[in-house]
């Protein structure tokens, strides 16, 4: 994967880096990240469309993820 575009933190195009062609524990961390942050929940939502279906084939695991987040997972995780 590509280096960080920015040096403070990651930006929303490290995030459609991450949905296209992240790792199995980037998606991890991510998907541990969004349980608890509607805002991330919100940012993964619009990078979505921008992920390259020939690439990223995952977008529709994260639809349902994102979609079935808050019954799947309990808030006492």
């Amino acid at each position: 994967m590509r280096a960080p575009r920015i040096t403070t933190r990651p930006g929303f195009h490290e995030l459609v880096d991450v949905l296209g062609t992240g790792s199995t524990e980037e998606w991890r961390e991510l998907y541990q990240r969004a349980k608890a942050d509607a805002a991330l929940r919100g940012q993964i939502r619009r990078a979505l469309p921008l992920v390259d279906p020939e690439v990223g084939s995952g977008a529709e695991l994260w639809i349902f993820l994102l979609e079935h987040i808050e019954r799947v997972e309990s808030p006492h995780d």
